[in-house]
């Protein structure tokens, strides 16, 4: 019997070591090198789950290596199977067939698989990285619903978890995240408090700052930025990481540019050429001369700055450097602008945008327009100027929307932390209670003494708490206060524009009046005719500028919203506009009494104004204008307002774009303003409008308002 049993171990040790040494060698192997075969019987005749969980792995990862994705989900089924779900190693493998999936394009398909590996998963520091890795590779395959879905589950998951580094892997995720959507202060937040769990890999800590560096850069505070590139520049050379010194070089290019100290910007640019080559890396060192030449420029070293910018174009080409290239091109147009070759200089900054350099659109659009105007080409100046403007305008819209969010984030992350915080001192003070009641059946005695130590501890608890309310106050505070700079820059930017547009062209009028009345007994008929048509162009583009100002302020300041009678409304809008419906021979008709509907006279009046001055204006039938109001009442105190005409209907083409900015169809009679503001003040209450259009008849004008 001893004889049977020393053989059975034998023969299990042999077979154990057989086994292992196939999987050391086939490890060892090229993936292309694998016996799959040798693999597969091996994995038939294994007993050792550990054993087998090696070799479906290797399995697996030469299926992924040959690109065979249907051996890939079969060996998947094994891994749930055989191995242990809640180890690293095993892990990696999922996540790994997972990706290939969403690169096939097929990421509906493996929604059950998923599922099924979070149910096995008991960590819950791993399955909060697992959630946040399948929420990001949906993120960055554009797979909608499953972000939403998984991100949902990841924010969940984040309030079991207990290891830092998993907290951080959420916190930085989120921050790429809100950069990704260009909410940047939101990613400001979400960097900061990854930063915070410092027992983290130095590498993913030293990239999660330089991310928030750059994002400090991209909103205006280059000091802060410069403070974190500083820092990290002596941690990534005290832990010998050269490539991540060589990109922190870049960021201190950035901030000293920015600040415009150029000497320090030209001693840093050959320091960083210099580190480069002693460390035989391969960096975009055409960055670095980009920037050379920028800064010589700037300092009116004409000559210097045209080496090191023919420099950086030639490096830039032989090492296929495209958005570098595109900076050089970029720098270079500034140059032959210097030298007064503004053909060349608009050359070069086409170059520039064909390359997508590193600069933004908004400031290329910005110099074209400068070098149009100095040509006096004003139809391709404005063009430039028109795109550069939206472009600011849309980005003060984010900035403005991106402060919200970001102050929304700060109070669901307190709010979560007070939450966790209240939980954690409750499970304390359970277990607390639990002990006293058991060192009270020992002795009274120690009981008294654990009682007053549990009194002193929670004291020095809410001392701790009351002291981080008050520093996270006082953050919350300096967030607030940037809100409102901002807010009143937005307040300030309308009526700013408005005046220095405007001031031109007063100018403009002013001089054709002008010449009207010392020259236009001169002047033949055809010439007054022109000389007219500028006056009345710019008296269009005055009003244009004042529809633009009313536009941008219509829902400032406004009082609280309260009830109004439609019917009152209407009356007063028959009185402004019978100057209008007497001389074009109209009329107001209402079917039924109006309703009366929640909000602000005034706009409701100004809405009313505008959709019966387009009838009128733009009637195509000849037919005078008969206009019908009548209301209709749907579900949760909503009424749907409808306003027909006979003006014979709308073009096809100009529906789907009416309500936008400048989408008139005639510039004679309209600016497109008037639509689009009637657009604002609906979504204002809540609201939606459209239009109804019966060809060669008439249009029916529909918005909501609430009781």
């Amino acid at each position: 019997m001893k004889f049977n049993l020393f053989r059975s171990s034998f023969i299990f040790l042999c077979k154990s070591i057989m086994i292992s040494l196939l999987v050391m060698i086939c490890c060892s192997l090229p993936s292309h090198a694998v016996n799959i075969d040798s693999l597969k019987i091996v994995l038939k005749t294994s007993d050792n789950h550990e054993d087998a969980c090696s070799i479906v792995l290797e399995i697996y990862k030469h299926y992924d290596a040959i690109g065979k994705v249907d051996s890939m989900n079969v060996y998947a089924n094994h891994i749930i199977t055989i191995c242990d779900l809640n180890k690293k190693e095993v892990f990696a493998g999922i996540e790994l067939l997972i990706r290939e999936q969403y690169k096939q394009g097929s990421s509906n398909n493996i929604n059950p698989l998923i599922d099924s590996f979070l149910t096995v998963i008991q960590d819950p520091d791993l399955k909060l990285k697992f959630l946040v890795d399948i929420s990001d590779m949906s993120f960055f395959y554009e797979t909608e619903d499953q972000f939403d879905k998984y991100w949902r589950k990841a924010q969940e998951a984040l309030k079991h978890v207990k290891e830092d580094d998993s907290r951080f892997v959420y916190y930085n995720f989120l921050g790429f995240k809100n950069r990704a959507e260009d909410n940047l202060f939101a990613a400001i937040q979400s960097f900061k408090l990854a930063a915070t769990f410092t027992e983290v890999n130095i590498k993913a800590l030293l990239k999660n700052n330089y991310d928030l560096a750059f994002i400090y850069l991209k909103t205006g505070e280059a000091e802060k930025a410069k403070e974190i590139f500083l820092d990290l520049l002596e941690k990534a050379e005290e832990n010998s990481l050269p490539l991540f010194v060589i990109y922190i070089y870049y960021g201190l290019l950035d901030c000293y540019s920015y600040t415009e100290d150029f000497d320090e910007v030209i001693r840093l640019s050959h320091e960083s050429i210099n580190y480069s080559i002693k460390y035989n890396l391969k960096t975009p060192l055409g960055y670095s001369y980009s920037k050379l030449g920028e800064s010589h420029l700037a300092l009116s070293n004409l000559d210097s700055a045209r080496y090191y910018i023919d420099k950086g174009v030639e490096y830039s080409l032989e090492n296929n450097e495209s958005k570098e290239l595109g900076d050089n091109y970029f720098v270079l147009s500034d140059y032959y602008k210097a030298i007064g070759n503004r053909k060349k200089a608009r050359l070069y900054l086409t170059k520039a945008q064909n390359e997508k350099s590193y600069y933004e659109n908004s400031e290329i659009d910005k110099k074209f327009a400068e070098l149009w105007a100095a040509d006096n080409n004003y139809r391709k100046a404005y063009f430039h100027l028109n795109k550069y403007t939206t472009d600011r305008l849309k980005k003060e819209d984010i900035r403005k929307n991106d402060i919200t969010l970001a102050t929304k984030f700060i109070e669901d992350y307190y709010k979560y932390k007070e939450e966790s915080e209240a939980n954690l001192l409750m499970s304390k003070q359970k277990e607390e209670r639990l002990r006293n009641v058991i060192i009270l059946t020992l002795a009274g005695l120690i009981l008294a003494a654990i009682l007053l130590m549990y009194v002193q501890r929670n004291r020095k608890k809410l001392e701790v708490l009351n002291n981080q309310i008050i520093q996270r106050n006082k953050e919350l505070d300096i967030l607030i206060n940037k809100q409102n700079e901002t807010i009143k820059y937005l307040d300030n930017f309308a009526s700013v524009a408005a005046h220095d547009l405007k001031a031109p062209i007063r100018t403009a009028s002013a001089f054709a009046g002008l010449l009207t009345k010392i020259a236009g007994h001169k002047l033949i008929e055809k010439e007054m005719k022109f000389l007219n048509y500028i006056g009345s162009s710019v008296a269009q583009l005055s009003g244009m500028i004042d529809d633009l100002l009313s536009l941008s302020r219509l829902d400032a300041d406004l009082p609280e919203a309260k009830q109004v009678d439609l019917n009152e409304i209407v009356l007063q809008v028959e009185s402004l506009l019978s100057n209008l419906l007497k001389n074009t021979d109209s009329k107001i008709v209402v079917d039924s009494t109006l309703p009366k509907v929640k909000g602000h006279s005034t706009l409701i009046s100004q809405l009313l104004q505008n959709i019966i001055k387009n009838s009128i204006v733009h009637n195509k039938t000849g037919n005078n204008t008969i206009i019908k109001i009548r209301s209709e009442s749907k579900n949760n105190g909503m009424y749907t307002i409808k306003i027909s005409d006979n003006s014979g209907g709308i073009p096809d083409y100009i529906i789907p774009k009416m309500f936008d900015l400048f989408s008139s169809s005639d510039k004679k009679t309209g600016n497109g303003i008037g639509l689009a503001t009637c657009k604002k003040i609906v979504n204002h209450y809540g609201g939606e409008i459209w239009v109804d259009v019966i060809p060669s008849v008439g249009s029916t004008f529909n918005f909501n308002l609430f009781d």
